[in-house]
């Protein structure tokens, strides 16, 4: 998947966290068709790349045991997307 490519070389540093999580809201269309196994190694690949996997910013609302890309942010975050990740994520008080 290309998505989890720009993630592993920097997501986009001149991006917004909302085009972040428009791709996670394509992770999420694969979930809901139920093709998650054919995106298996995809997804171990992305989940490498996570740090704050504990904080849960995208589809909160959403109670399912298998929705790892709903947390954390990439951790070569940079630019214009890691301010976006301090200011919606990190700066909500999900983490003190």
């Amino acid at each position: 998947m290309k998505f989890v490519a720009e993630v592993e070389n920097g997501y986009c540093p001149s991006c917004l966290i909302e085009e972040y999580w428009n791709d996670l809201d394509t992770r999420e269309l694969i979930h809901d068709i139920g093709c998650d196994n054919e995106v298996k190694v995809w997804d171990e690949r992305f989940a490498i790349m996570l740090t704050a996997r504990h904080i849960k910013h995208w589809h909160t609302d959403r109670n399912s045991d298998y929705d790892f890309w709903n947390y954390g942010y990439p951790k070569n975050a940079t630019g214009f997307f890691y301010e976006d990740v301090r200011r919606y994520i990190l700066a909500e008080g999900i983490i003190s």
